[in-house]
């Protein structure tokens, strides 16, 4: 929603500057990768209406300091945020990955870019794991909305944000088998099953038979 909000504010807001007060933020000239410094993208001061919408996540001329680099993607044309930088010597900036999913698995998630995700697979014995946590979702489908994707192929990518080891794990787990990804809310991950097959949950018909 932000995205489009911000797409929308790209096209219209040069043209609220000429009201008595107003902003400038930092827009990106052209597409920025992941890790890129700040000092070395080409950027432009726009002037803005104060009250535009989004304003207070927006970069702001006096924000552009040496020591920051891009934590993801971000497209030509569209004002800097302030959570689109990260510091320089901050890990894992390097990678990103495609997963691939059933298109109606990417809409009944409901992602967003900036999502936390968890990524299940399948171990040697083809027991399932979880293979990596809480990654962020730096990419969807074009036309990633309900119509977009049910109107497109039934197969289609999520980019996720990774490190190196986190690549390789996933790269094993694609190579066991297909992969899967949840939603993440934090909570705590699961024992694997080997740990709950030794430690078995007691239901109802236990506690009966016990007493």
């Amino acid at each position: 929603m932000v995205t489009a909000g911000l797409a929308t504010f790209v096209t219209v807001g040069s043209v609220l500057s000429e009201r008595s007060e107003t902003a400038e933020v930092v827009v990106l000239l052209s597409d920025g990768a992941p890790g890129s410094s700040l000092a070395s993208l080409p950027v432009q001061p726009v002037s803005v209406a104060a009250n535009a919408p989004f304003l207070d996540l927006m970069l702001r001329p006096d924000d552009v300091v040496p020591g920051f680099v891009l934590e993801h993607e971000v497209a030509a044309g569209r004002p800097l945020l302030r959570d689109d930088l990260v510091a320089a010597e901050a890990p894992g900036l390097s990678r990103t990955v495609a997963i691939e999913l059933e298109a109606v698995s990417i809409l009944g998630l409901g992602l967003s870019v900036g999502d936390r995700v968890d990524v299940i697979g399948v171990d040697e014995q083809q027991a399932a794991v979880f293979v990596l946590s809480d990654v962020r979702v730096a990419r969807l489908p074009q036309g990633g909305g309900a119509e977009g994707l049910l109107g497109g192929p039934s197969v289609s990518f999520v980019t996720l944000e990774v490190d190196d080891d986190q690549a390789l794990a996933l790269m094993d787990a694609r190579q066991r088998g297909p992969v899967e990804l949840l939603r993440s809310t934090g909570a705590p991950r699961l024992p694997d099953r080997s740990s709950r097959a030794s430690n078995p949950v007691i239901g109802a018909d236990d506690m009966e038979e016990a007493s």
